[in-house]
């Protein structure tokens, strides 16, 4: 969301349907203590029959329906009221909890402070230099340090958890680097806005968010979008390979997170959704991922030729779809252990060579 600047538009309909859950209470609570009303004039009317018949047919004596009343009367409320509270905590309980863990992720998750300078209109070099950050005292990476200049493609590679995707999250700024710095064009980009900066970023993760919409409105973020630009953008990302599918082609709508989607149309719907974009920066976190090797390859190619001012940063799985790269960097334990081309690499018999080897 806030990669895409949606964040105010967002918060916008998140009001929205607070306002609306907030007259849904009121009226639930008005009609709660309309049936409650009823309720109590429900049973007046039943201890006024009660005492009738008890004391017409049964013979009951003042003193023992005295005794009865009073019992009733003294343990009615208290009954009632340990009910209500019960029921007030087995509905309550489960929303405070998931709003505690809420609280509690956005503590851990604070928006770092943006600056106030534009965004240079070309981004011509990017470098991270000395680059640094951890988790919750875990290493992550240590004195990262490379160059991006504008229209190449860099890859990283390595296996799991070695920090690949905290290098493209620290560009998009979801964190702050604990030392070193990552500048475009020689200029810090925590100097600039953060939110402008993000513009120039489109990323695609391996698990993209998909919203409840429609085709279109998932591909444009109800941007007003070209059918042409659309449907070109479709072609390079393979959606149209499934669009017949859709019983209303791009006007269907996909459900929560793209229920009715499989992952790899997922990936495809948000690949051209970032291609979209007028950024200048691709991120491509396994973002074909889910997707079988030929036609992983086959968008693959169609990015890379793509307009060579857009810069491409991959995260790769599949090696395969990166052997065309600029530059390849091997991250082991959070830094940069191997560098070079796909045939250097695999020259110096390295970690990616043997990497590359097992698939």
């Amino acid at each position: 969301m806030k990669l895409f600047g949606m964040t105010e538009d967002l918060l916008s309909e998140f009001y929205d349907i607070v306002g609306e859950y907030a007259t849904s209470s009121i009226t639930l609570r008005r009609n709660r203590v309309a049936i409650q009303s009823f309720y109590q004039l429900a049973a007046a009317l039943m201890i006024f029959f009660i005492i009738y018949f008890s004391v017409r047919f049964l013979s009951l004596t003042i003193a023992s329906l005295g005794v009865f009343l009073f019992a009733m009367f003294r343990l009615a409320p208290r009954v009632s009221t340990l009910n209500k509270l019960v029921y007030d905590i087995e509905s309550d309980l489960p929303h405070l909890v998931r709003t505690h863990e809420f609280a509690n992720h956005l503590e851990d998750s604070q928006e770092p402070d943006s600056g106030s300078q534009e965004v240079v209109d070309e981004i011509q070099t990017l470098d991270f230099d000395g680059v640094s950050f951890s988790y919750d005292s875990e290493q992550v990476l240590e004195d990262i340090s490379f160059r991006v200049n504008q229209g190449e493609f860099v890859a990283f590679v390595g296996q799991s958890g070695a920090g690949k995707s905290t290098i493209v999250s620290l560009l998009a700024r979801m964190y702050n680097p604990e030392s070193g710095t990552i500048e475009a064009n020689g200029i810090p980009i925590s100097e600039f806005d953060i939110r402008e900066w993000r513009s120039e970023i489109a990323m695609v993760r391996q698990n993209p968010h998909i919203f409840n919409e429609t085709l279109r409105d998932n591909l444009s973020l109800s941007e007003n979008v070209p059918e042409s630009e659309m449907k070109r953008v479709a072609e390079i990302a393979r959606v149209t390979e499934f669009l017949d599918e859709l019983p209303d082609g791009y006007d269907t709508v996909v459900g929560d997170d793209g229920v009715k989607l499989s992952g790899g149309q997922r990936q495809r719907v948000a690949l051209a959704r970032a291609l979209l974009t007028d950024a200048e920066l691709l991120v491509l976190d396994e973002a074909t991922s889910d997707l079988d090797s030929d036609l992983e390859q086959r968008i693959h190619r169609a990015i890379e030729n793509l307009d060579e001012d857009r810069t491409i940063l991959a995260i790769a799985h599949r090696l395969s779809t990166v052997r065309n790269a600029d530059t390849i960097y091997t991250i082991e334990n959070g830094r940069i252990s191997e560098q070079g081309t796909h045939e250097d690499l695999l020259a110096e018999e390295g970690t990616y060579a043997e990497l590359y080897s097992i698939q």
